[in-house]
């Protein structure tokens, strides 16, 4: 089964008990919301969501990396799928149900939302953390999903890109 095992950066992830499929879920209401310490930004494609599947006896994997764009909401820097990448999402999703139905038990898959950090001025504080949230929309609250992580993992992940100016 396609496991909902939303993660961030380097590794940190929750239970994928949360009740948020990546199947089910319609990408226009997806929202990631990132609350960042002071002193670190995210830049441009600094949030992205992947979605893969993997099925064994073809040896083959589905997959795609969507970058997520700022959205308007004001109380913590909230991302969403960009309108451009919706018919991808949803393509890379049918194919993915698709696969679950024709063989559930050699289907295993996940998404991950991965975040990237600017320094800016000074930098964070060396004990800085960051709390990354979820929601599939349709009114359900923000689910966190990565909480109290430390910063380095982001900063390294901007690094790694050159998306720092």
């Amino acid at each position: 089964l396609i496991s909902a095992l939303p993660a961030l950066a380097a590794g940190a992830a929750t239970d994928p008990g949360q009740g948020i499929s990546p199947l089910d879920t319609d990408p226009v209401g997806l929202r990631a919301a990132i609350d960042l310490p002071p002193g670190l930004a995210v830049p441009e494609n600094g949030v992205t969501l992947r979605m893969e599947a993997l099925r064994d006896e073809l040896d083959a994997e589905l997959s795609g990396v969507f970058a997520l764009i700022p959205g308007t909401e004001a109380e913590r820097d909230i991302f969403r799928v960009a309108d451009a990448d919706l018919p991808a999402v949803r393509a890379l999703q049918a194919r993915i149900r698709e696969w679950e139905t024709t063989a559930p038990d050699e289907t295993s898959g996940s998404y991950a939302i991965s975040v990237a950090a600017c320094p800016i001025g000074d930098g964070p504080g060396a004990d800085a953390v960051m709390t990354v949230w979820i929601t599939p929309g349709n009114g359900a609250p923000l689910t966190p999903v990565a909480q109290n992580v430390a910063v380095e993992s982001a900063i390294g992940i901007a690094a790694d890109k050159g998306i720092c100016g």
